[in-house]
């Protein structure tokens, strides 16, 4: 294997990682979201539109104030939610190191500094 492969392989690993745990996470908040409309109106209306008003708060709130009779949807909401907040600090953690890493390897870095050092200013090009 090639250095050049072996780092391919792991940006796109990290990339499908991400994917996976953004999809399972909205996929956990959005069945627990539709399973706590119903039982909030059974509970009130104004657990109704606190669920629907706030759509992640309100659900969790809901959920953890009846944790007894509705402890599934708060773990869904819980884990779905920590997916979810753990691949957007990935990707916006780790996404330019990786990014400026791909572009380093493609020698696409090297045409981006020649690129803005050729072209000028961008208040050259608005006179």
């Amino acid at each position: 294997m090639t250095p050049d492969f072996q780092f391919d392989l792991w940006s796109t690993l990290f990339v499908i990682s991400i994917a996976v745990m953004a999809a399972i996470g909205a996929m956990l908040l959005l069945v627990a979201y539709i399973y706590c409309i119903p039982a909030s109106i059974q509970s009130g209306w104004q657990w109704f539109f606190l669920v629907l008003c706030l759509p992640v708060a309100g659900p969790l709130w809901f959920c953890f104030r009846h944790l007894s009779a509705h402890r599934k949807p708060a773990w869904q909401l819980l884990v779905g939610s920590l997916l979810l907040i753990c691949s957007v600090a990935l990707l916006y953690g780790l996404g330019p190191t990786i990014a400026g890493r791909i572009m380093q390897s493609q020698g696409a870095a090297a045409y981006l500094d020649e690129s803005s050092t050729t072209s000028g200013s961008p208040s050259q090009h608005h006179q």
